[in-house]
């Protein structure tokens, strides 16, 4: 499990999992209560998946801030 998590698709899957169990719970049962904070809740980990989404960005942008876009343009 522990290797499963620390890659970024690993992640991805794990919280999209639990994002689906809880809206699956929704339909189990009956209390308005619990319906409401399983809501909350599935709600809360789809923007924690997108937040991570953001948040790989940041490397190829600090990659091409420092490399450049990698194009060898020279005209002659």
């Amino acid at each position: 499990m522990d290797a499963y998590l620390t890659s970024y698709a690993g992640r991805d899957k794990f919280l999209k999992a639990l994002c689906y169990g809880f809206k699956f719970v929704t339909c189990l049962t009956k209390d308005p209560e619990k319906i409401e904070k399983c809501k909350v809740f599935s709600s809360e980990l789809s923007n924690c998946r997108a937040i991570l989404r953001f948040l790989d960005y940041i490397p190829v942008i600090n990659d091409i801030r420092t490399n450049g876009l990698g194009l060898d343009v020279s005209i002659v």
